[in-house]
């Protein structure tokens, strides 16, 4: 399946809350983490998008696009480390310990 006409999902890595997806990006190949903000628009997945402008510069990066697939905000970011869930990486990139 083609995720907004360029991304093909390759496996899921984490399905709670946030959905997050090992996923390839068409035409060039490249692998990139792909996460799903289910429920649509609703203030807790538009506060998500909203934080990504303000993230601290070493990690505005990672972040490779944003798009919108049947109702489902997503996020596409590069290969993550030390990732368990969307939520809780950009909760170390905006609060770090």
């Amino acid at each position: 399946m083609l995720i907004a006409g360029r991304y093909q999902v390759i496996h899921p890595i984490q399905t709670a809350k946030y959905r997050s997806f090992r996923a390839r990006r068409f035409p060039d190949g490249y692998s990139v983490m792909l996460h799903f903000l289910d429920g649509g628009k609703t203030p807790e997945n538009i506060e998500v998008l909203r934080l990504l402008p303000e993230l601290p510069a070493i990690a505005k990066p990672l972040f490779l696009d944003v798009g919108e697939h049947e109702g489902s905000p997503f996020v596409v970011t590069e290969l993550l480390d030390n990732f368990a869930t969307l939520q809780s990486w950009l909760d170390r990139i905006v609060k770090p310990a």
